[in-house]
């Protein structure tokens, strides 16, 4: 039988319908059935296209002992993060302030009260059990532990503090220095760690400021995002972040706010630049948005969609990967051939995955970076001549099983988008 999110607008609550625990939606219900019952709460909170999310429902959720358990012991509440930005927020304050870091799924235990006393991400089905006992034994053997570890972290986050007010003088000075020690030249981008994501409202700055450092530095990570595994060269758009630091192997979901952004940032740098092939990227990335992205219900366009999935029915990345044999058989020999050289594709195993679920072969994911890309014009002459070839790799492409659609329509996502469509009106005529 579905639980309580079968009914619910949300395509993550309705992925969740089916699991044998007893899911509820975000609501004073829920707390009001926890401080009946004096049990502690489970706010679990993720959204549709997470790969990670996907996996720990597959390897926990829809596991009927850890879901016995689970309905025993805990109330249990799903949330969209995207349907609720304000509940993610609070709770994601807690869980970087308990760990030092983030994510999704994230998985809060709280009181009736909503006060969240320890919170984690992804864990694997035996971890997740052994919390569940430990938490279950903790509520029932020593409450006053839990109350006073909700009440400290409630009173850190109610005492943090933004500035308000004019910015500081300096504000400039201290972007300098944070860029500075931030910047990886090697590849081009910022952070420290094996993750990268876009920074795109970052780049935004970068390439509309009149000092040419930080221009070198934008048209530098441009640059590399454009020719790395994290842009879909064939399909148009940018995936959400790449597990390595060149940028080559991304995590594959694709979001709207991520490529609104990009799509404006790369037109503005097309234009600033002299960068035809910025141009290119930018106008792709639109094209891919109203290909792919557009929602119509009964004919009636109603915005763009939030996301695509992480994983399809292949594995994760497989809707992406071009092995030589497909670029051969798609292309010809030569053609074929000579595109699996200038994108660094070469014969490859998949990765490890989670269990049960196929990792992507990463060599198969087209990474011109990594096959010594010329610069000056004869790097923009190859790039320009790989786009007759997108159309027919798409249309090959379009066979293959596709990565789920979250077709939620959010305003202020399709604000980014008609912001980023305006910037390619704007630069592009």
């Amino acid at each position: 039988m579905p639980n309580a999110l079968i009914d619910q607008a949300s395509p993550y609550l309705r992925q969740h319908a089916q699991h044998p625990v007893e899911w509820h939606a975000w609501a004073p219900a829920a707390f009001a059935e926890a401080k009946r019952r004096e049990v502690p709460v489970l706010v679990s909170i993720g959204y549709s296209t997470c790969h990670w999310c996907h996996v720990m429902a597959h390897e926990c959720f829809e596991d009927a002992a850890v879901a016995a358990f689970m309905n025993g012991h805990f109330v249990c509440i799903k949330v969209d993060r995207e349907e609720h930005p304000e509940v993610d927020a609070i709770y994601m304050d807690a869980v970087q302030a308990l760990t030092g870091r983030g994510g999704w799924p994230l998985n809060a235990f709280a009181d009736a009260d909503g006060r969240p006393f320890y919170t984690c991400t992804y864990l694997p089905k035996d971890g997740w059990l052994r919390l569940l006992t430990q938490l279950a034994d903790m509520w029932k053997s020593d409450r006053p532990r839990i109350t006073q570890a909700a009440e400290q972290l409630v009173s850190f986050l109610s005492n943090e503090t933004t500035s308000t007010g004019e910015l500081s003088a300096d504000i400039w000075e201290r972007l300098d220095r944070q860029l500075a020690n931030s910047y990886h030249r090697e590849d081009p981008g910022y952070g420290a760690g094996q993750m990268k994501f876009p920074p795109s409202p970052l780049l935004a700055l970068l390439v509309g400021c009149d000092k040419p450092a930080w221009n070198k530095q934008a048209e530098a990570v441009l640059e590399a995002m454009q020719d790395a595994g994290i842009h879909d060269r064939v399909g148009g758009g940018f995936h959400r972040y790449s597990t390595e630091p060149d940028w080559r192997l991304p995590h594959f979901e694709k979001m709207l706010y991520d490529n609104a952004q990009l799509m404006g940032v790369y037109a503005r740098a097309g234009v600033a630049m002299g960068r035809a092939d910025f141009l290119r990227t930018a106008m792709n990335t639109g094209d891919y948005l109203l290909r792919d992205m557009r929602v119509m219900r009964d004919g009636i366009f109603q915005g763009y969609a939030c996301a695509e999935d992480a994983d399809d029915a292949g594995g994760e990345g497989a809707f992406y990967a071009w092995s030589p044999q497909a670029l051969i058989a798609a292309l010809g020999e030569a053609d074929g051939q000579r595109l699996a050289t200038e994108w660094a594709i070469q014969e490859g195993t998949p990765e490890p995955g989670a269990p049960g679920h196929p990792g992507p072969v990463r060599d198969y994911i087209p990474h011109p970076r990594g096959a010594d890309m010329p610069p000056g014009d004869a790097g923009q002459q190859r790039r320009a001549a790989w786009e007759i070839y997108y159309p027919k790799l798409r249309a090959l492409r379009e066979k293959r099983p596709r990565p789920g659609l979250d077709d939620k329509v959010l305003t202020d996502q399709n604000a980014l988008a008609l912001e980023g469509f305006a910037l390619l009106g704007r630069y592009t005529g």
